[in-house]
C-alpha cells in the first residue's frame, strides 16, 4: 500500500499546473511520470538506497523531481513529490511528524 503525505499530494498537483499552463503533452507526461514511478516503488521499494534519514528516493524520469519515501510495516510513506533543486530537505518537517 501506498499513502501519500497530503503536502506531496499538493505539490503534485502544483506541479502539474505549471506544466499545463505550457503544455498539456507535458503535463501528462509529469503525471504518468509520477504515477509510474509510484508503481515502480511499489513493485520492490527496498531497489532505491536509504538515505541518512533512512528515506528513500526516486528521481522521476524526464523531470526535475523527486519521491521521497520510506517503508514502515509494509506501507510505504510519500512524503514529497519535489523539485530535486529547490528546497532541499524541505520535506524534514513532515518526516519527523507521524503520517495521518
Amino acid at each position: 500500500m501506498i499513502r501519500i503525505h497530503a503536502e506531496a499530494l499538493r505539490e503534485i498537483e502544483e506541479a502539474h499546473a505549471w506544466y499545463a499552463a505550457r503544455s498539456a503533452g507535458v503535463a501528462q507526461r509529469f503525471l504518468d511520470a509520477v504515477f509510474g514511478g509510484l508503481a515502480l516503488i511499489q513493485e520492490n521499494p527496498q531497489a532505491w538506497v536509504a538515505g541518512g534519514h533512512g528515506e528513500r528516493k526516486y528521481v522521476l524520469k524526464g523531470f526535475p523531481y523527486v519521491v521521497i519515501f520510506r517503508v514502515v510495516e509494509g506501507e510505504i510513506q510519500v512524503f514529497t513529490v519535489g523539485h530535486g533543486r529547490r528546497r532541499p530537505g524541505h520535506w524534514l518537517e513532515r518526516w519527523m511528524r507521524p503520517m495521518r
